[in-house]
């Protein structure tokens, strides 16, 4: 049974789907499928992936807010309202389930773990075996 979850990068617009087989899907996995879609290359800085849950956000509450801060060009603040009201999906082998809307952000790695990429090919080796 095929299934469907949907992203967008953080400054985009459109949703784009990703699919899959099963009611939900683990995130190592959506990381991988963002990076094959978007095409992106680390070209030799380590980041990782942020993923929120774009329907628990209160969007709408921040209607005025965002207005007004977009007229006065206050961005920064209004990313960091953003944030604070929406879910981050975090660990590799937590699981998403179908139909949701995800938004992804690419950040800087943080503490010493390893980049996305070692846990991409991590993940791959040992689905190999």
């Amino acid at each position: 049974m095929s299934s469907t979850i949907y992203f967008r990068m953080f400054h985009a617009k459109q949703f784009e789907p990703i699919n899959f087989d099963g009611h939900q899907i683990r995130l190592i996995d959506i990381k991988r499928s963002i990076l094959e879609k978007k095409m992106v290359k680390s070209g030799g800085i380590d980041f990782d992936l942020q993923i929120t849950d774009a329907d628990n956000s209160n969007r709408g509450f921040l209607i005025f807010v965002i207005e007004y801060f977009i007229f006065f060009s206050f961005k920064i603040i209004l990313n960091i309202i953003m944030e604070i009201n929406c879910l981050v999906y975090d660990g590799d082998d937590t699981f998403v389930p179908k139909n949701t809307n995800l938004i992804a952000k690419r950040v800087p790695l943080s503490g010493a773990g390893p980049s996305l990429m070692s846990r991409l090919y991590g993940s791959i080796k040992s689905q190999n075996k």
